[in-house]
């Protein structure tokens, strides 16, 4: 436990360094601020990236030299994923219905279950940006938050707790991570259902797989609303 608490100090401080000095280098008047914006986010991703893989790296690779099953990456079935996959959205849209039917009744805000802000602009709406950031979002993203999340951090959790605690706490910190409070409860019921399929399957590669049809159909939706092949409102 104490490897994950250094772990995670050390990735929150790596972190808060990059975000700061982002300010200093691409902000307004930062020494590239004049770079094209799917530049800078390429950058600025890359960077965050590596606060996530360097200790990581650090405290399993390099301290205790383990191999990449320890991570959960095992063979699994094409189909066996595509059946967790399928009652992994089932689960997925019925939490997301109970929260959406609430809202709608009581006719009242849900803190937490706000919309997703599209994530086109941060690549400078151009076709190069949308490109560039279909590949991190659908591709990159999840391999690099599913080996941290679950192939880490949930099995450290669970090895001190059990395997409730183990999803609750990685779908926790999974959550932060992302910073995007206005959609705090599906990102944090994604992460309970990453936890699961990784639990029921044993394999890293299912969560890895759901992340990535999970993003790229929302990303598929930001790309049609960006060029208007659909409408979205009167």
């Amino acid at each position: 436990m104490s490897d994950l608490i250094q772990m995670f100090m050390l990735t929150v401080a790596s972190m808060t360094i990059v975000l700061s000095l982002s300010e200093y280098v691409f902000g307004e008047f930062g020494v590239w601020g004049h770079w094209r914006e799917e530049t800078i986010t390429g950058i600025l991703y890359a960077a965050q990236t590596m606060t996530l893989l360097v200790p990581l790296f650090i405290f399993t690779k390099l301290k205790y030299k383990n191999e990449w099953n320890t991570f959960g990456f095992h063979k699994v079935k094409i189909l066996t994923i595509l059946k967790r996959i399928a009652q992994g959205y089932l689960f997925y849209y019925l939490a997301s219905a109970i929260f959406l039917q609430i809202k709608m009744s009581f006719q009242t805000e849900i803190p937490g279950y706000g919309e997703q802000a599209s994530h086109i602009p941060l690549f400078g709406g151009t076709d190069a940006g949308v490109i560039l950031g279909g590949v991190i979002i659908v591709l990159i993203a999840p391999l690099v938050e599913e080996l941290f999340f679950r192939g880490y951090i949930h099995q450290v959790l669970k090895k001190y707790t059990n395997v409730l605690g183990g999803s609750i706490g990685s779908a926790l910190i999974f959550t932060l991570f992302h910073f995007e409070f206005q959609v705090f409860i599906p990102i944090f019921i994604l992460g309970l259902v990453l936890s699961w399929l990784f639990e029921r399957t044993g394999s890293i590669w299912t969560p890895i797989c759901f992340h990535m049809l999970n993003n790229g159909l929302a990303f598929l939706i930001e790309v049609a609303i960006f060029y208007e092949w659909i409408q979205t409102s009167l």
